[in-house]
């Protein structure tokens, strides 16, 4: 089992932590108080977890992907922005029909 570390712990060892998640493979789990807040991997693990979900389930890979692609985000951000101040294209069904 993974010993939760306290998160004032966690900030000041962060580097070292950071780098046994990635070059050893070693997991964290970082608490507040006595409550789990947080989980820290390396890049490794990450990606076979997505390759994992990518086998059994497709969608949630894909959410994680996403949300871990910072230009993905930046992308739907804008795209969100778009639709508040109402700069949208009508779809033309009628395309779809030729």
């Amino acid at each position: 089992m993974i010993s939760p570390i306290p998160v004032h712990q966690a900030r000041e060892h962060l580097g070292q932590l950071i780098e046994e998640a990635y070059y050893l493979g070693k997991p964290f789990v970082i608490k507040r108080g006595k409550k789990l807040m947080a989980a820290l991997i390396g890049t490794k693990e990450f990606s076979q977890i997505l390759r994992l979900l990518e086998k059994y389930d497709p969608g949630l890979a894909d959410t994680l992907a996403v949300m871990s692609n910072l230009e993905i985000q930046a992308i739907l951000k804008e795209g969100e922005e778009d639709i508040k101040k109402g700069n949208l294209i009508a779809f033309n069904k009628n395309i779809l029909d030729k």
